[in-house]
């Protein structure tokens, strides 16, 4: 007991010696501006003015450059829809079949003119393939009208010929009402959507089962859903497959549009958490080698699409489904990728944008099967079909999927002298367009050579009809050819399924999208193999088109090159800090496809300039290049390149896991003509970094300034102990910048590179009280994660600790001054209306420091105490109550500044409240999603279940001290315990450091470490005088 006893006052003493120990009159002299200008307030506003004008400095930046448009490939391009829309309730689905059916409805969508309507008895008799769209937060069921009404256009009009499936059929499209719910924001609702969509999927089979118009047309009844989420919805469709009332097999197909799959937008509730936590856990282990689900691994695709940097509602980077879907069922792409399309999205654009939903609608009739059960093809196909329609076709894994493989429609050509394919060198790019016709034999053959590792052959063209161009890959064929004859036979295959299409760019073309679906240009097309393919065959045969279908710019460009197309530019992001990376293209000797590979720069977080300069002549085409990186799939393309780039990337992001044998690495894949020498200058573009930076560290304007406030407040405490002054919360502020500005500097910086640590890492996991993070994410040694902190795993990124320092100084600082400011304009109003307002008088015995005790108001605070516990228990959740004790708070505050009294107590009374003012405020941001879900809730006359915010526990210190604070009492400062002392110091502490390290993913606890504070700090309180 004495060992424990020594201990304790040796802590004590080290607190106070070494973290919080402020010469009182230092910083009353500091607040005093008519005490002269003392060393330590001198010493303390020169580092707070340069800590603060720097912040604020920054603050400003940041917000005009989150504020300012992207440029160049970033711009949105999406073109406007039109569509006949009109919806069918589907009245039979009631709470006879759901629970929720009073709550939520299902629609079913009908394109007028297109889709059969209702007949003679006044229902919809279906007749095709089921499919479910979901919406997302806040989202309405009217969002599956373009896609919807797309697939009715491809399936009835002209274009369904161009569908790569014989066994295609209209698609039935059903769509969930949930009246704009807050899915985001409350994990109960999300499980409420999810279970109502289990049901409504039940419904529609049922529905299918008693079709008479289905039954006679002797196809298979389907099993099976397609599923479409946007945003959250494509959440909702994997959280239903781990509920009990889930179809087993009833979905194989998940479509998702902006859903963030990798971790939860929004921390404010735990529910949330713990539901993606589950979720994310439960489909990993169906995909797991030792607990593999086979109808998971052999049926089961999810497909996620997103608009990327224009997405400003979430990081685009929360998309991913790296280390929770295997690349055989499912993969991440982004707009800017995908063919003909090629332009970000925003994120409620991604519904309607016409040059999406054309591509999607597409995919969905060809994914389908009207001769399966399931409706759908095997899950290869679907895959393939998905990769063809959605990835770039440059992607290293792109081959696989090439035709060319297993091609074995063979075309048999004639006997051909082995001389003439010797009469091209292999390493020149044949260039044929109008100028160099005449020069260009109509039959050219390149003989492929077996020895070179670094072989490739490329054709890229102009032209729109690529049957008149003919070009195969032949193997010898000696059967029936004569001995030592220097003539053979050749069987030949046409790689012509194996083109992919790429922006078209002229001098006149801008943006990529200008040639995408919908638009009067057609884009380039495009063929690329490499040596591993190139081996199967051994020459190549090529024929000129005929010369009317050559346009003035049109060309055919064809190169077998040997050469190594990819160079490694080895510049790491600290060379740019202090010089710009050079490299170069020589158009005589390099491949007609080049690629620059930074290994080093890999982060999401940084934008980069490219400056490009070329030279050249007569150029058949303006050079551009493919941006991209090898997971997630990103694509972007840069046409005129006389403008600088800027160069977004979605590679490593904050808090996303990602597998360590991926490359992560920018690569740029250059397509220049023959002749055209550029070159090239990559440097940090810092505008636009700070722009990325406010997309992906919004929560912490939340968990930051929490951190700092309480912080501050452990001090205020420290000095009110030793002295019984608590100081005012802004000469705190400026003293702790004074003294601990370095050190907090060092730790900002220093604790990404510590919390990197594996072994740290599970440390942290371990304390955390929530226990909500991706365990499982911990325990497989392929993912790399960083859940804590700012979730930075470069060493280069260890600036944006100080900088977000910097900005929520400024920010808790300004904060500070407008509450300051609203107690001396009601001290100013006051005095204009003192007789209206004179009820909020307190009698002068208590200006003098004496309490009066008044039975009548400390009865209604009890009892306004005990109504809102029973609010709680019965009705509202916590959170409501929560504001509404803010609003207690300060008005708390504005009546001890109107009351002013030059007392020691009133001076203690109002700057602990002021403090704890600004303490509520920090949690209020977190509180204030959850009201707002409740209101929009009351609002439509649905009692949404509160479950886990009905527990008054939760919310009753709160309630307690804060009436006690409109009483005016306040920890003591004597007559405690030294132990006493320090665990508030610690406890405070302890919520600092925990808003730095889980706070920006773990917010809704920091809620709860306040409450448990408060009922502290209410401990401290008691007795504070002898009538109470």
């Amino acid at each position: 007991m004495c060992s424990v006893l020594r201990f304790q006052r040796k802590m004590v003493s080290w607190v106070k010696r070494h973290a919080f120990t402020f010469d009182l009159e230092s910083i009353q002299e500091n607040k005093d501006c008519d005490s002269g200008p003392g060393r330590f307030r001198s010493t303390t506003n020169r580092y707070f003015n340069a800590f603060f004008g720097l912040g604020l400095l920054l603050f400003c930046i940041v917000c005009m450059a989150y504020l300012s448009p992207f440029l160049g490939s970033d711009l949105p391009q999406c073109r406007p829809v039109t569509m006949y829309p009109s919806y069918a309730l589907v009245q039979g689905f009631d709470r006879r079949f759901s629970r929720l059916g009073r709550k939520y409805h299902l629609y079913l969508y009908r394109e007028a003119g297109k889709d059969s309507g209702f007949s003679d008895d006044n229902e919809i008799h279906l007749d095709g393939i089921p499919v479910l769209f979901i919406p997302g937060n806040a989202g309405t069921y009217k969002q599956v009208r373009s896609i919807a009404a797309a697939s009715a256009d491809l399936y009835f009009g002209e274009m369904r010929k161009a569908l790569n499936n014989n066994n295609t059929k209209n698609l039935d499209f059903f769509t969930a009402d949930f009246n704009e719910d807050f899915t985001a924001f409350h994990g109960r609702t999300m499980l409420d959507q999810a279970e109502y969509c289990n049901d409504a999927i039940r419904y529609i089979l049922r529905i299918y089962e008693l079709s008479e118009k289905y039954r006679a047309s002797g196809e298979p009844l389907p099993t099976s859903v397609l599923v479409v989420g946007h945003s959250m919805g494509g959440i909702v469709a994997r959280v239903m497959t781990t509920l009990k009332n889930h179809i087993p097999q009833s979905i194989n197909t998940i479509l998702t549009l902006s859903s963030p799959h990798s971790t939860a937008p929004a921390t404010f509730d735990g529910d949330i958490l713990k539901i993606y936590n589950t979720m994310n856990s439960y489909w990993e282990s169906k995909f797991r080698e030792k607990d593999r689900d086979p109808f998971y691994a052999e049926n089961v695709s999810v497909i996620s699409i997103t608009g990327g940097v224009l997405d400003s509602v979430l990081p685009a980077d929360y998309t991913s489904l790296e280390g929770i879907i295997p690349p055989e069922n499912g993969f991440t792409t982004y707009t800017t990728t995908i063919p003909w399309v090629w332009t970000p999205i925003d994120h409620l654009a991604i519904v309607w944008c016409d040059q999406l939903r054309i591509v999607v609608a597409k995919l969905l009739l060809e994914l389908v099967d009207r001769t399966s059960a399931s409706k759908t093809r095997p899950l290869p196909e679907r895959m393939r079909l998905a990769r063809r329609s959605l990835l770039s076709g440059l992607e290293s894994s792109a081959s696989a999927d090439f035709h060319l493989w297993d091609n074995n429609d063979y075309i048999f050509e004639p006997r051909v002298s082995f001389d003439a394919l010797t009469g091209r060198k292999q390493e020149s790019p044949l260039l044929l367009n109008a100028e160099t016709y005449d020069t260009v034999d109509e039959y050219n053959y390149l003989a492929i050579p077996q020895d070179k590792p670094h072989l490739r052959f490329s054709l890229l063209t102009s032209l729109e009809n690529l049957e008149e161009l003919q070009i195969l890959f032949c193997q010898h064929y000696t059967e029936g050819s004569r001995p030592g004859s220097n003539k053979f036979s050749s069987r030949c295959v046409s790689p012509s399924q194996d083109f992919i299409h790429v922006p078209r760019s002229f001098k006149n073309y801008n943006y990529p999208s200008e040639s995408s679906v919908g638009s009067p240009s057609m884009p380039f097309k495009l063929l690329h193999f490499n040596q591993t393919l190139l081996s199967k065959y051994d020459f190549i045969k090529f024929r000129k088109p005929p010369r009317e279908l050559l346009k003035d710019e049109d060309f055919v460009l064809v190169e077998l090159s040997s050469t190594d197309w990819e160079t490694t530019v080895n510049t790491n992001p600290f060379q740019l800090l202090f010089s710009s990376a050079k490299f170069a293209h020589n158009g005589s000797s390099a491949p007609v496809l080049q690629i620059f590979r930074f290994p080093y720069l890999s982060s999401s977080l940084v934008s980069y300039r490219l400056d490009v300069s070329y030279t050249g002549e007569n150029l058949a085409f303006e050079p551009f290049i493919a941006q991209s990186i090898d997971s997630p799939f990103e694509t972007k393309w840069h046409l005129n390149l006389r403008d600088s780039v800027t160069i977004t990337i979605h590679s490593e992001a904050p808090f996303i896991p990602f597998e360590s044998n991926c490359d992560k690495s920018i690569k740029l894949r250059l397509i220049a003509p023959p002749g055209c020498n550029i070159n090239f200058s990559l440097k940090i573009n810092w505008y636009m970094t700070l722009k990325l930076l406010f997309i992906r560290y919004r929560l912490a304007v939340a968990a930051l300034p929490l951190s700092l406030v309480s912080f501050v407040l452990a001090n205020q405490f420290a000095l009110y102990y030793s002295s019984s002054f608590f100081p005012d919360f802004g000469s705190t502020l400026k003293a702790v910048t004074s003294k601990f500005w370095l050190k907090l500097t060092l730790s900002s910086i220093l604790l990404t590179p510590i919390l990197n640590i594996s072994l740290i890492q599970r440390l942290i996991h371990s304390l955390d009280p929530s226990g909500v993070n991706n365990s499982f994410l911990l325990r497989k040694k392929n993912i790399i994660t960083a859940a804590y902190y700012l979730g930075i795993r470069e060493l280069f990124m260890c600036w944006i600790g100080p900088l977000l320092s910097c900005i929520t100084l400024s920010l808790v600082y300004m904060i500070y001054f407008g509450i300051s400011l609203l107690e001396a304009f009601a001290r100013k109003a006051f005095g204009y209306v003192d007789t209206a307002l004179s009820k909020l008088r307190v009698k002068d015995t208590w200006l003098k420091g004496e309490v009066e005790y008044d039975q009548g108001l400390v009865l209604r605070r009890r009892i306004g105490s005990v109504l809102m516990i029973l609010a709680v228990v019965l009705y509202v959740p916590y959170q409501l109550v929560f504001v509404l004790l803010f609003l207690v708070q300060l008005n708390t505050v504005i009546k001890l500044n109107i009351n002013f009294a030059s007392t020691k107590r009133h001076s203690n009374l109002r700057n602990y409240n002021t403090s704890y003012l600004l303490l509520m405020l920090c949690v209020l941001p977190i509180n204030a999603p959850m009201v707002f879900v409740f209101l929009h809730n009351f609002g439509r006359r649905w009692v949404t279940s509160f479950r886990s915010h009905h527990n008054c526990l939760a919310i009753l210190p709160i309630i307690i001290l804060v009436c006690d604070n409109a009483g005016l009492r306040m920890p003591r400062s004597h007559s405690l315990e030294r132990i006493c002392k320090l665990t508030t110091i610690c406890s405070l502490l302890y919520l600092s450091l925990y808003s730095v390290i889980y706070g920006i993913r773990n917010l809704f606890w920091a809620h709860h470490l306040v409450n448990l504070i408060s009922g502290w700090l209410l401990f401290t309180s008691l007795d504070l005088t002898s009538n109470n």
